[in-house]
């Protein structure tokens, strides 16, 4: 068990642990930064309306409230230092390289170990920021949509690894991120991306074009080049073109 200095909701089962921390928001008064823990989540949600397969004890699934009082900007900030202190306690806890893709994916060798999906819940005017993180741990294996697509801390290491202590190890970067937010978070965020001055593919509804992603703007759109022009993108499913 983590030594914490914020309140932490335990769940043996949950469907999602964002959908759990949005009713908490709305039914009690949030006060402190919340963490929901569940050992299983069995409808846990992905970007887009996609399940994040998390099955029991395997992975770390969590949700992180914050109190309300962030300007837009600073919102716009968190997501990316959530990312970035994710990736950083993942790197010093295995000594790995792990690369971001945006807009709040972590890989490593190709391949999706961590998702994050933020979302906000508006209540008495205020609004409050929900982050869902999952972490692929101690798996195996995994099903046949995502073989060769996902990987865990033990596929890449063959070591068995405490869930509690990574928690732990985010919580301590994500304190000092939160209370030095800057802009500066942004660059950090670059130094660690395995995209910027790569090919992609993007994914909007039904429409899927190839560009050049070659930064990410400071409201965080990541900007593209298509047809000789710089394009912002602000929604879209994007994948690396291997070369």
């Amino acid at each position: 068990m983590p030594d914490i200095n914020y309140k932490l909701i335990q769940l043996e089962e949950v469907d999602s642990t964002n959908e759990y921390a949005k009713k908490l928001v709305l039914h009690e008064d949030i006060l402190d930064t919340y963490v929901v823990v569940a050992n299983h989540q069995t409808h846990g949600k992905g970007r887009l309306g996609r399940k994040w397969e998390s099955p029991r004890g395997m992975g770390l699934w969590i949700s992180i409230i914050l109190k309300p009082g962030k300007s837009h900007e600073e919102m716009v900030w968190t997501n990316f230092m959530v990312s970035v202190t994710v990736c950083e306690a993942l790197k010093e806890l295995t000594r790995l390289l792990f690369e971001l893709k945006w807009p709040n994916d972590i890989l490593i060798n190709g391949k999706k170990i961590c998702g994050i999906l933020t979302e906000t819940v508006n209540k008495n005017k205020k609004v409050f920021l929900i982050i869902g993180i999952g972490i692929n741990i101690n798996q195996q294996d995994f099903p046949g949509p995502l073989d060769g697509s996902a990987t865990s801390l033990f596929i890449e290491t063959q070591t068995v690894w405490d869930r509690w202590v990574i928690l732990e190890k985010i919580m301590s970067g994500f304190d000092d991120n939160n209370i030095n937010l800057s802009p500066e978070i942004i660059t950090r965020w670059k130094s660690l991306s395995g995209m910027l001055g790569h090919r992609i593919t993007v994914v909007q509804g039904d429409h899927t074009f190839e560009a050049m992603a070659t930064d990410i703007a400071k409201d965080g759109a990541l900007v593209v080049e298509r047809n000789g022009r710089a394009e912002k993108l602000y929604a879209g499913d994007v994948h690396i073109l291997v070369n």
